[in-house]
């Protein structure tokens, strides 16, 4: 069984209790110079003596105060320091906070940008066989440039997040990225192979 960890003795603590100690000790010679009766010699140089102790302990009460007041300045200055370390804590935590809540605003802008990409390719073969070989290349074309454009996109959130160390943003950014990516090459296969078949 291992001993009970030592209590640590702050110089606060110290300063107070050696304060308290001297009070007590002061306050013992006062009350039995209260309590003498001045009838003898030896009361009257007992009662000296006390007084005198009393005069010591004023002296001592006063250095122990005067220490006791630095500890306490001790003690402001560090209640300053964590006060002001708090301060920047929040502020930081703050900052992350709206730094997250930005990059998760543009993920999700950027997500309903790329299912808006699925729509037109949808008509497109809601009506196949209707629209003509020429119509299908602009459409192709138009959605093809807009995929590069959210591509690109993605690929800064992700180095934003990234540059902010917020990881899960970074792989979220980067696997929409991929995923637009795979889109835009079958765009491109889909666009040679309209166009292949186009008269010229």
């Amino acid at each position: 069984m291992s001993p009970p960890s030592k209590k640590i003795e702050t110089p606060l603590a110290k300063a107070a209790a050696a304060l308290e100690a001297e009070l007590l000790e002061y306050e013992k010679f006062v009350s039995e110079v209260k309590r003498m009766n001045l009838t003898t010699d030896k009361a009257m140089h007992r009662a000296k003596d006390l007084l005198e102790q009393c005069a010591a302990g004023e002296q001592r009460m006063a250095e122990r105060l005067q220490a006791f007041a630095s500890a306490m300045q001790d003690v402001q200055v560090r209640q300053q320091a964590c006060i002001t370390g708090a301060v920047a804590a929040a502020t930081l935590i703050q900052e992350r906070v709206q730094n997250r809540s930005a990059l998760l605003e543009r993920f999700s802008a950027l997500g309903d940008r790329a299912r808006a990409l699925n729509e037109p390719v949808a008509l497109l073969e809601a009506k196949e066989g209707e629209a003509n070989a020429q119509d299908l290349l602009t459409t192709l074309s138009a959605v093809a440039a807009a995929t590069e454009t959210v591509v690109a996109e993605a690929e800064a959130l992700g180095a934003d997040a990234a540059a902010a160390d917020w990881q899960d943003i970074a792989r979220e950014a980067t696997t929409l990225r991929q995923q637009l990516l795979s889109a835009r090459n079958k765009i491109l296969v889909a666009q040679r192979d309209v166009a292949a078949r186009t008269p010229s």
